[in-house]
């Protein structure tokens, strides 16, 4: 399987205050060189490929660029530890910055709310005399999205005091609407998504405007559109693949719905 390739003679300002140097595997702030963060190399592949990208990027290819050969034996809680050194990374040079959001059950997309901007490496100059050689940062391993933890003890029935009952019903309601925000925060990731193809109800948006020939992908996708009529493609010029995520509802819509993702590499 290919392999993600490295970003060449391209850095990333972040939000006019950070640089994203994917070759020297560090980001560091724009007014301060010697606030400098190091990323391991699967960390360093795993933001390159969010960042390069327009759109979603689905766990399946996040598996296949970042680990390869070795996907299989990758578990969601290494992908998940991987996103957290990346926001941890992030939060130190520029604390509340939430770049990476988490699109639950299907992957990560960056936020297109936050200024990036691809920038020649030769315009920014980078004294490695700064970096820091730091242990790698042990991270919580985070369960993944839908995966139900078992409880570490059994609590024994008891009547439940007045305080605990209105303590519970309380987080209930919080939790509604957390879960509420978030499903619509993933609707409007979509909302950008342009039109491909909407034709005997099936649906076919990209994450850009088409710029390539997607053809012999949206060949396939109309073939299946009986049963996945909802397709997001998503690709980015910097790489060449293209990743798919077929649906049989609309996403961000109420009703119950089943996805599935896929991904195609075209040589360059």
């Amino acid at each position: 399987m290919e392999q993600c390739s490295s970003s060449g003679s391209y850095n990333y300002m972040i939000n006019d205050e950070i640089i994203f140097n994917p070759d020297k595997r560090v980001l560091y702030r724009v007014d301060d060189e010697a606030n400098v963060e190091t990323l391991n190399t699967p960390t360093t592949k795993c933001f390159l490929l969010l960042i390069s990208r327009n759109g979603i990027v689905d766990q399946a290819t996040i598996y296949s660029y970042v680990w390869g050969e070795n996907e299989s034996m990758i578990t969601p809680n290494n992908l998940y530890q991987n996103i957290s050194l990346i926001r941890r990374a992030l939060s130190k040079l520029s604390p509340g910055i939430n770049l990476i959001k988490t699109i639950p059950r299907i992957g990560f997309s960056i936020d297109t709310e936050i200024k990036v901007e691809k920038i020649p490496s030769e315009k920014v100059e980078y004294d490695e005399s700064h970096e820091r050689h730091e242990n790698p940062i042990e991270v919580k391993k985070e369960p993944a999205p839908g995966v139900n933890v078992a409880p570490n003890d059994v609590v024994k029935n008891k009547i439940l005091h007045p305080m605990v009952i209105i303590s519970l019903a309380v987080l209930t309601t919080i939790a509604s609407a957390l879960f509420v925000s978030s499903t619509s925060r993933q609707s409007s990731y979509f909302l950008s998504y342009h039109a491909y193809l909407n034709n005997d109800g099936c649906n076919i948006y990209t994450s850009v405007t088409t710029q390539r020939d997607i053809k012999f992908v949206t060949d396939k996708l109309i073939s299946k559109c009986e049963r996945t009529p909802w397709n997001y493609v998503s690709y980015s010029n910097l790489f060449s693949d293209i990743s798919v995520i077929s649906c049989a509802q609309p996403l961000g819509s109420n009703k119950k719905n089943s996805c599935k993702s896929a991904y195609f590499f075209v040589g360059s």
